[in-house]
């Protein structure tokens, strides 16, 4: 068991939507800080299948309780929130009619935003639970993050390599192919592959795309999959300094799970320019994701900032979380 940072410090009194990559953590980090609270996980079928026919339930079901602003006392769990978006709407009519807290859980908004779904409107503070980042695990191994990724249970298995292949299949069937996102999957299974051989690096559409035998176009919608469905990120370019050359492109940078999933460290290494450029990647790959991590956790630093990355022409290169105007600076590399 590790002693997750994220706390969700707002929950106490509003209700907080909390998204992350399958398999984070997030359902057990739920069920550690409201053991007692009333919850819906929606991957089990008896639920699912109530919910589903019929969502009123849950209103019936919290008004048949007496639930009100004075007598509930924790949050009720909505787990895998996406699977049934008109859950939503019954939701924002307890928020207001009875002034309930809820905690709305899932491993991809794609779903709720692509179908128009209800999000509250402004009313849910949104949190984020990231694999897990150095701080939280004891005796961290550097060696078995990199070949094992961050994902809670691959960086404990012995023999995580059938667990992230197996990862990465349920990946492309559940979150990809169950929802009609992409109709080509071995492209989009080259991409993935050709998306870790670049991570943490300046993307170029056209490249990749020849390489997987799509268009531009093709490309920068399965990033923006990779993106919604919290895979990977795009680091923007830092621009607003106007008396330097620097470089605009930004930077994506994947979920180091992904990436072990996918490709082994070790022919990541080989297949970059030099050793010390693959090392660099996958180190700024892990420097992004645990700066992206580390601010949101706490509630002060997660309003307003963002992580952009300052490029000169002749590669030197920061990464600044900005935050009220003044940027704090973290040095990345130096090519």
């Amino acid at each position: 068991m590790y002693h997750r940072i994220q706390k969700l410090p707002l929950s106490a009194n509003e209700t907080c939507f909390l998204w992350g990559p399958r398999q984070t953590g997030k359902s057990t980090l739920l069920q550690t800080l409201f053991p007692d609270s009333l919850q819906y996980n929606l991957l089990l079928s008896e639920i699912y299948e109530r919910l589903l026919r019929n969502p009123g339930l849950i209103r019936e079901e919290c008004l048949a309780a007496g639930l009100d602003r004075q007598t509930q006392k924790q949050p009720i769990v909505i787990d895998e929130v996406q699977k049934i978006p008109p859950l939503l709407d019954e939701v924002h009519w307890l928020i207001e009619n009875r002034g309930l807290r809820f905690i709305l859980c899932g491993s991809s908004a794609r779903k709720l935003v692509r179908g128009q779904a209800n999000l509250l409107g402004g009313r849910g503070v949104r949190y984020e639970l990231y694999p897990l980042v150095y701080p939280e695990i004891p005796a961290f191994d550097l060696n078995k993050a990199l070949n094992a990724g961050l994902i809670p249970r691959h960086y404990d298995s012995p023999h995580p390599q059938r667990l992230i292949q197996g990862y990465v299949g349920d990946y492309l069937k559940e979150e990809i192919v169950a929802e009609a996102l992409i109709r080509n999957v071995p492209a989009f299974s080259r991409f993935l592959e050709v998306a870790s051989m670049s991570n943490g690096q300046i993307v170029n559409y056209t490249n990749i795309a020849s390489e997987c035998g799509v268009s531009s176009p093709t490309v920068k919608e399965y990033f923006q999959i990779l993106e919604d469905t919290l895979i990977g990120r795009f680091l923007p370019a830092f621009r607003k300094r106007r008396k330097r050359r620097l470089v605009g492109s930004p930077r994506f940078s994947c979920s180091t799970s992904l990436l072990s999933s996918i490709s082994p460290v070790a022919d990541r290494y080989l297949k970059a320019p030099s050793f010390s450029a693959g090392l660099s990647s996958t180190i700024c790959s892990w420097n992004s994701e645990l700066t992206r991590a580390i601010p949101r956790f706490s509630t002060p630093c997660a309003i307003g900032g963002r992580l952009q990355v300052w490029r000169s022409i002749l590669s030197w290169e920061i990464m600044m979380w900005r935050w009220r105007q003044k940027p704090r600076i973290m040095p990345t590399r130096a090519i």
